[in-house]
């Protein structure tokens, strides 16, 4: 019942009734795709019945716009007094790493090991891409590590404590 006509006909939808965004209308595309794969993969569908690529519903997701922040805006979330050991105190401290380190995902800042941690430069490996890097540390993102190392225990040891009942596999 998915049918090239019926996702035309629900983009409308979205866009005339909700007055959702054309990235908003890829996002319900890209599951409906999604779950289709898996039907098709399944056995639940036939491929025939496929409504997306060159035949159907092409799925773009344009170019979005970036805004970044002001250097007043860092400096308020690199001056505001969260708790210490509080979940926004943690937060914080992860997004002021990624960004001291130029935009590192917080998906590999969140999984870094004090192993990681040498001489005053960071070697990891990327989750998305699984390449090696090497990066001078920050003095600023230094200190954050510095707030942490006391519940340092072992070298395995993740930097940020959010993580360490995680499961990674």
């Amino acid at each position: 019942e998915i049918t090239v006509s019926l996702l035309k006909r629900f983009r409308t939808y979205l866009i005339a009734d909700l007055g959702n965004s054309d990235r908003t209308v890829a996002n319900h595309y890209i599951l409906i795709r999604t779950l289709f794969n898996k039907a098709i993969k399944d056995g639940i569908v036939d491929q025939q019945y496929y409504p997306f690529g060159k035949e159907g519903i092409s799925i773009s997701l344009g170019e979005s716009t970036k805004i970044g922040l002001t250097e007043e805006e860092i400096r308020k979330l690199e001056n505001h007094q969260y708790e210490v050991g509080s979940a926004k105190w943690h937060t914080i401290n992860v997004w002021l790493v990624s960004f001291y380190f130029a935009g590192v995902r917080i998906s590999d800042v969140v999984k870094l090991r004090w192993n990681e941690v040498s001489d005053g430069r960071l070697y990891y490996t990327m989750d998305k891409n699984k390449k090696k890097v090497s990066l001078k540390i920050p003095e600023k993102a230094q200190r954050i590590f510095d707030m942490y190392e006391d519940q340092k225990r072992f070298e395995l040891d993740l930097i940020f404590p959010d993580l360490k009942t995680a499961d990674f596999s």
